[in-house]
């Protein structure tokens, strides 16, 4: 049994050396946990302790993941917003841009067709015609541009002075309208 007894003491010996170890890792983990090591056990502190702290943690990293799903949705919101007010933007910008360039071109059409009508034309009707021809926009607006045409052709026709031509030719003469050369 000597054999046996020497063997076990060696055996007794580690454990005993493990279990201080144990207990002092113990100890230390309990002071970094806040708790005081003389007076909490190691079945309280892994049974009600360790275990309040893990759901305390799950719970947290929930709502830790709930409010990062929040702020992403709310981001990708924002951004989608901020993209279609651009979208939106820029069409409206192109829009203006095209009425613009729009605006300017049928202005010029609109004020050659009239230069030439009354350099032209012999009567109101033909020069309306081209007017009309050129005017896309609005009717009223080509209206408009044509009646006042004619009143100043008309005025031109009755005053000789203020640029007419006294030969009653309308469109024939004027300040503007110089006859080509034969």
């Amino acid at each position: 049994m000597a054999p046996f007894e020497a063997s076990a003491r060696e055996t007794c010996a580690a454990l005993e050396k493990e279990f201080q170890a144990v207990e002092l890792g113990f100890g230390l983990m309990l002071e970094r946990f806040g708790e005081d090591p003389q007076t909490i056990g190691c079945s309280e502190f892994f049974g009600e302790i360790v275990s309040e702290f893990v759901k305390l943690f799950e719970k947290a990293h929930a709502q830790n993941l709930r409010r990062r799903e929040k702020e992403e949705k709310a981001r990708k919101k924002a951004e989608a917003t901020a993209k279609k007010a651009a979208l939106r933007q820029a069409k409206q910008d192109a829009l203006s841009s095209a009425d613009l360039v729009a605006e300017q071109l049928i202005g010029s059409k609109k004020k050659k067709a009239a230069k030439a009508a009354t350099r032209t034309l012999g009567g109101e009707a033909k020069a309306k015609t081209a007017i009309g021809h050129v005017a896309t926009q609005d009717d009223s607006e080509s209206a408009r541009l044509a009646d006042n045409i004619f009143a100043r052709m008309r005025e031109m026709q009755a005053n000789p002075a203020a640029g007419g031509n006294s030969g009653g030719n309308p469109g024939a003469g004027g300040s503007r309208a110089k006859p080509a050369a034969a």
